[in-house]
């Protein structure tokens, strides 16, 4: 009978009785976390304290509008919202929890440093973490578009940004790559940026190469990072060793104290 309660209770929650639509996987206590906006706290509270009405942010791998959502509800009408979705699934519970906020324009590709079509793979238990690469190993994929920030902001005459949250499962170095122009003609932008060695480990890939185009080729630096619930300043450090090693010890904290093994990282022009 508890089972059969806790099953008609899931199903609720994810069937927008909460004002939101949830993937299938998500628990009663993740649905609810994610509605009251507990999820990635601190970054929710960055968002709050940066951006102001009539501003213009983008979404990159927005799931199904979690942040597109809320940081729809603090640009206002007169500001935007771009959320990149390239999964069939997300992208529909993207538009249905966004369907009242006309200042969210969900777009249903994947961004990269180059446009076309590209294979995104299918993780096996989660809906937030499929990816260019196949990091779960589930040998299961399927066909989407791809575009470069740099390609779409020309073509859809976009030339104002003032802040970026990219989300990528591995694949942060090509979108940084194909924003070269957004980033020039936006010096005061900030890009808010998931960190996870596992994903780029799994990518076949080493994490430096972020952080190195993050010092050396766009010449920003890390002013922050955050936490599920803690934000950690991190103005002072210079050298692309200090940095990865004090960012290790951010994620072991995290770890241990919220069994979460990424953090996001705050980026800007100093």
């Amino acid at each position: 009978m508890k089972k059969l309660l806790f099953k008609m209770i899931r199903q609720m929650c994810q069937s927008g009785v909460l004002g939101f639509y949830y993937p299938s996987e998500f628990s009663i206590r993740t649905c609810l976390n994610w509605r009251l906006f507990k999820h990635e706290r601190s970054t929710i509270d960055y968002l709050k304290d940066l951006l102001r009405p009539g501003d213009v942010f983008v979404d990159i791998g927005a799931h199904i509008g979690y942040f597109a959502y809320y940081v729809g509800k603090l640009v206002g009408h007169n500001g935007r919202v771009f959320a990149f979705e390239p999964y069939p699934d997300n992208f529909k519970l993207l538009l249905k929890n966004c369907s009242k906020l006309p200042q969210v324009k969900a777009i249903q590709s994947a961004v990269s440093d180059s446009s076309g079509k590209t294979q995104l793979f299918i993780h096996t238990t989660s809906s937030s973490s499929h990816s260019l690469s196949d990091i779960s190993r589930s040998n299961k994929s399927c066909l989407v578009p791809k575009v470069s920030l740099d390609e779409w902001g020309i073509k859809n005459n976009i030339n104002r940004i003032d802040a970026v949250l990219i989300d990528v499962e591995g694949y942060e170095l090509a979108v940084l790559r194909g924003m070269h122009n957004i980033i020039n003609k936006n010096p005061g932008i900030c890009i808010i940026i998931e960190y996870c060695p596992s994903n780029w480990t799994k990518c076949n890939g080493d994490i430096n190469m972020l952080i190195e185009e993050i010092y050396n080729k766009i010449q920003f630096k890390i002013i922050c990072a955050l936490g599920q619930k803690r934000k950690y300043i991190l103005s002072k450090l210079t050298s692309v060793q200090n940095i990865s090693s004090i960012l290790d010890e951010i994620l072991d904290n995290e770890v241990r104290e919220e069994q979460k093994d990424y953090i996001n990282i705050v980026i800007n022009k100093v």
